[in-house]
């Protein structure tokens, strides 16, 4: 049972990665306008809900040079963003910002079990087949496989799939992406144990974190100007979060400040009680939530006039 239940997840896998990688090529490959300054949004989907055409319409009405490109996608990690930086460097970025969060950093848990971590077990098993797979987020992939399996199926009704050219790798499942959940909602969902699986070690040995380092310093060496920003969470998820996840978390920043010299805005907890959210993980795709775009939108006009 277990082998084929990993070899129909090493399928699904395989499509996502793949999926993901012709999106990729298809992005980079086109012509640029060389008269717009392009600006780049970096991270995982805590940054996909951002509403990338309204920050590019506040920017634009005082700075018509600039072109916004929110390339963020679901589960993005920085080792994995790292393999990007060539072509990240290609678009020639005036500024980038990358939005992280906990997950974002967190590696696998090494556990003293009988049994090995399925994480790595699947990440090592697909590695032997010459497949660089990075599996952060099964239960992502599985999810994206069915619902693209829903929508070319006469058995179910299509979920509304949204996509906008300056958000090329994310795509907006209406409702669910969408719809505001209320506070009761929330509650009942937020014990996921998200939070609890969060791991995150010392900065110094952490390969997330070296990762973003070395993303960050190349695309300072290549002209663009970095600064990150830590990715909004609701006060449930907040709840969950142990001291020493937040102490190893802000130790890291701190590596990250120093060694890289970008800012840093934190953004964690600043929306933690408004009623704007699909989850206690992501901020809603909907107009009653333009606060977290605006926020972001005032911190790209700060920086580009700096």
């Amino acid at each position: 049972m277990f082998t084929v239940s990993f070899s129909i997840f090493l399928i699904f896998s395989h499509f996502f990665h793949t999926g993901f990688i012709d999106l990729e090529n298809k992005f980079f490959s086109q012509d640029f306008d060389e008269d717009k300054k392009i600006i780049i949004l970096l991270g995982s989907s805590h940054v996909g809900q951002l509403n990338t055409t309204h920050i590019e319409e506040y920017i634009t009405k005082k700075n018509p040079e600039y072109k916004i490109y929110n390339l963020a996608y679901g589960a993005d990690t920085p080792e994995r963003r790292l393999e990007s930086l060539d072509k990240l460097i290609s678009l020639k970025p005036t500024l980038v910002l990358y939005g992280i969060s906990y997950r974002d950093l967190s590696i696998p848990i090494m556990n003293n079990n009988l049994f090995p971590d399925p994480k790595l077990y699947f990440h090592d098993f697909a590695s032997s087949f010459g497949t660089n797979l990075e599996i952060n987020n099964p239960k992502l992939i599985t999810l994206e496989y069915i619902r693209n399996a829903q929508n070319n199926s006469i058995l179910f009704v299509p979920t509304e799939r949204i996509t906008f050219p300056n958000t090329p790798f994310f795509v907006y499942y209406a409702p669910s992406q969408m719809s505001i959940v209320n506070e009761t909602e929330l509650g009942k969902r937020a014990f996921t144990s998200e939070a609890a699986s969060i791991n995150i070690v010392e900065p110094s040995i952490n390969r997330q974190t070296i990762s973003l380092i070395k993303l960050v310093n190349g695309l300072e060496r290549n002209g663009a100007k970095v600064v990150l920003f830590t990715a909004p969470l609701h006060k449930f998820y907040l709840e969950e979060l142990t001291n020493s996840q937040n102490e190893t978390f802000n130790k890291t920043l701190e590596k990250i400040s120093n060694e890289s010299q970008v800012k840093i805005y934190n953004l964690t907890e600043k929306y933690s009680d408004l009623p704007i959210w699909i989850n206690v993980g992501h901020i809603a795709f909907n107009k009653n939530s333009l606060i977290y775009s605006d926020d972001i939108s005032k911190i790209i006009e700060e920086e580009i006039e700096r």
